[in-house]
């Protein structure tokens, strides 16, 4: 596929226009002619700012083989002259009417991961949602000793305890009126209200009743605080803990910047 002056190989043609655009208000031509406009645009200014780049790490390399001793002031000094660190600039705004929520309102962790290590790039995209369940229960925010030492199989105690612990956390950023998610039982109902059933037979609702985002078929619960969402999945079967929830996965690594050069 050939627009304007660049070249796009079938596979990525194929991405872009079969999954990428699909629900989208655009298309995979499209997308590539933009692409192209951009690039045309743009490719001189870059590869001017890479010369540049490279004349200032050659004056930072000479003044370190000519300056043993780093006086702090004078290597400022320098920096400023050679036009490495500049003036701060005057208080501006840009309108991000058209900018994705990631990267508008959501505030949260991005991952920069280099595009020659295919590993590294499916966990940084994966890491958009992740187990509280596994964070907790795999790591050391639960003391590794006595009765909570991990073993090859399940430490049913140490089960217990992450599901206390996620629960107190759920209680924290999306609380219930009078009553704790340790309480509730797995049958959770809508009727103009999340409702959650206790395990005393009472009802709660949320104190924050905006929160509440959506119920699938299943039971499980999906919650939003701060803007990034909460899924409590809810299963009474697999459970170890009198609550049903089986786990709490959490909205975390919210984008990626794949990097094709600083980041190895």
């Amino acid at each position: 596929h050939i627009f304007s002056n660049i070249s796009v190989e079938e596979s990525l043609f194929d991405f872009i226009n079969n999954e990428a655009c699909i629900g989208l208000n655009i298309t995979a031509e499209g997308f590539f002619e933009s692409l192209s406009e951009i690039l045309n645009e743009l490719q001189k200014d870059n590869i001017d700012l890479l010369k540049k780049r490279d004349i200032l790490q050659s004056q930072i390399n000479e003044w370190h083989i000519k300056n043993k001793r780093i006086d702090p002031e004078s290597y400022k000094a320098f920096l400023k002259d050679i036009g490495y660190i500049v003036p701060n600039p005057e208080s501006f705004s840009i309108n991000v009417d058209e900018v994705d929520p990631e990267i508008s309102q959501i505030a949260g962790p991005q991952l920069v991961v280099p595009i020659t290590n295919e590993r590294f790039v499916l966990n940084a995209v994966n890491a958009r949602w992740g187990s509280l369940f596994d964070s907790l229960y795999g790591t050391n925010v639960i003391p590794n000793k006595g009765s909570m030492r991990t073993s090859f199989a399940h430490n049913l105690q140490r089960v217990n305890r992450t599901a206390e612990l996620a629960c107190d956390f759920l209680d924290e950023v999306a609380p219930l009126k009078g009553a704790s998610y340790r309480q509730i039982a797995s049958k959770v109902r809508y009727k103009g209200a999340l409702i959650f059933n206790l395990n005393d037979g009472e009802v709660a609702t949320l104190v924050n009743p905006e929160q509440f985002i959506g119920l699938s078929d299943t039971g499980n619960v999906l919650l939003q605080n701060n803007n990034l969402h909460i899924e409590i999945v809810g299963d009474q079967e697999r459970s170890f803990h009198k609550s049903g929830i089986f786990d709490v996965i959490l909205e975390s690594a919210i984008t990626t910047i794949v990097d094709f050069e600083d980041s190895t």
